[in-house]
């Protein structure tokens, strides 16, 4: 959770990885939500990033997201027709405000989180999905062989847009000509 002194959309760029760890390639995103921690602390972005891990999308995390200032959500998809490294997806809630009644609990999805941080709030942040294709989702607590190269892909996807949306990477502007 954030900390409460923080202003609606004023605080980090929220990375949820969320899944069941004991469902072999499901946990996909909180091993990614897990590494991701573990990279940011070690980049020194502690405060303007925050990884979190959730086993399902609850209410509680609406808070996070209402402080958030932008929020991407990382999930495993049994999609074949995903790519094998796929992108971020932006996610489109402008009808956010439209939805009276979110899901919440074990079906909720990303769009229900953002209207109920709506509803609570009156603001959602920018928000983006990277689905994580694999196809194992059997009893194990650990990722199949394939499972494992869709997480370390989805890692360095995520790891590029933390560096896109915090400008880590940008080029820096020459500086102006000395007495010409």
């Amino acid at each position: 959770m954030q900390e409460s002194g923080q202003g609606l959309g004023t605080g980090p760029l929220l990375i949820v990885g969320y899944g069941n760890r004991l469902r072999c390639d499901d946990g996909a995103g909180p091993a990614v939500a897990d590494a991701i921690a573990r990279w940011v602390e070690t980049r020194g972005l502690t405060g303007r990033v925050t990884a979190l891990e959730a086993h399902q999308l609850l209410p509680e995390l609406a808070v996070d997201l209402a402080i958030a200032a932008a929020v991407l959500f990382v999930d495993a998809a049994a999609d074949p027709a995903l790519p094998p490294v796929a992108a971020p997806v932006p996610l489109d809630f402008g009808n956010v405000a439209d939805l009276t009644a979110p899901t919440v609990g074990h079906g909720s999805q990303p769009l229900d989180l953002l209207a109920l941080t709506k509803a609570l709030y009156d603001r959602a942040p920018a928000a983006w999905i990277l689905p994580i294709p694999v196809a194992d989702f059997c009893f194990s607590d650990r990722p199949s062989a394939a499972g494992q190269v869709a997480i370390d892909a989805a890692i360095a996807q995520v790891q590029r847009f933390i560096s896109e949306q915090l400008q880590l990477d940008a080029p820096r502007s020459a500086p102006p000509p000395q007495g010409v």
